[in-house]
């Protein structure tokens, strides 16, 4: 079914991805929900409505696009890393599908708009494996995490990813250390100088401050259908990192290194929710990127998924697709 489909090489797979994205985000374009207020967390998210963009259309179909395209871009990544095979669409299905789990993460918000730059990041991190000398990818990933930072500001909590690689692919030295805080240092500067000159700085740093100190308490949703949706993607995950670390042995050491550092990727992604609590339903898909490798990789190994795990994937789909359009309350 899904899983075997998204694995061949068709062009009809684009068809079926862009039909599966428009019906579990149909509720955006028809009835969305309010958007929350993310003005301390987005530097830029708010500016559209600063210049009088309203967001009836243009907000949902922009959050739909940029949906399309981080697939894409996120799947062509796990391909050209050998995570998932050539010609395969596993990674974009399931980012779709962990990108739209809940009715209020479905429209535009500061976290699909930072994923345009951390899935850039996360490539140019996995490409570092291997490099006599990876200065340039470890600056375009440092300059990456901090403009995603300027959409979504947890996203800086990312740069310890890339840190933790330098130990994963044995890449330590204190001069790559000095050149991945030199690519946030070159975004923050302008940033800097940008408050200054608008004199800003003082109040900036303020917020900033009381927002890392006092941090939001988490706020989990009163429906038992979002449980239910969480508790299927759960058990998906449980099961790709089981099956992963019984059969990592039998893969080649670059496949393995690389897994190591997207579990760690993915127990970071969790963990940075705490920094905005109140809008769990909306920030949980911070950690889509790396669950989506995850799970991506777990279905490509299997060479021939069994009818339970297709049957189940079928019904997270159609269930997050009932949810987001009839039951789930933002």
């Amino acid at each position: 079914m899904l899983i075997r489909f998204f694995k061949s090489s068709f062009y009809s797979q684009y068809i079926v991805l862009f039909i599966i994205a428009a019906a579990l985000w149909i509720r955006a374009f028809i009835s969305p929900c309010p958007q929350m207020d993310f003005a301390v967390q987005s530097l830029i998210f708010s500016l559209p409505e600063s210049f009088g963009i309203e967001q009836e259309w243009v907000f949902p179909l922009t959050g739909f696009m940029i949906l399309i395209a981080s697939a894409l871009l996120l799947n062509a990544s796990l391909v050209r890393h050998e995570l998932i095979p050539k010609n395969s669409m596993l990674g974009a299905f399931i980012y779709v599908l962990l990108m739209s789990q809940s009715p209020a993460a479905i429209g535009l918000n500061p976290v699909l708009f930072a994923s345009l730059f951390l899935i850039p990041a996360f490539d140019r991190i996995l490409n570092t494996f291997g490099q006599a000398d990876p200065t340039k990818d470890v600056f375009s990933a440092s300059f990456l995490l901090a403009m995603a930072s300027l959409f979504y500001l947890p996203s800086i909590v990312f740069l310890l990813i890339l840190l933790f690689s330098f130990v994963v692919f044995g890449t330590f030295s204190i001069r790559i250390i000095l050149v991945a805080f030199s690519g946030l240092v070159a975004v923050y500067l302008y940033v800097g100088l940008f408050y200054f000159l608008t004199n800003q700085v003082e109040d900036k740093l303020a917020d900033y401050m009381n927002y890392f100190i006092h941090l939001p308490a988490i706020e989990l949703p009163h429906t038992f259908h979002q449980y239910i949706i969480w508790g299927m993607h759960l058990v998906i995950f449980v099961v790709s990192v089981l099956y992963i670390f019984t059969h990592i042995n039998e893969w080649v050491i670059s496949v393995r290194r690389k897994s190591m550092l997207i579990l760690w990727f993915t127990l970071l992604a969790v963990a940075s929710i705490a920094l905005q609590g109140n809008a769990v339903m909306v920030v949980i898909t911070i950690a889509a990127i790396p669950l989506c490798a995850m799970v991506s990789e777990y279905f490509a190994a299997r060479k021939k998924p069994s009818f339970m795990l297709e049957l189940y994937v079928l019904v997270m789909v159609l269930y997050t697709f009932i949810n987001n359009t009839f039951m789930g309350p933002c």
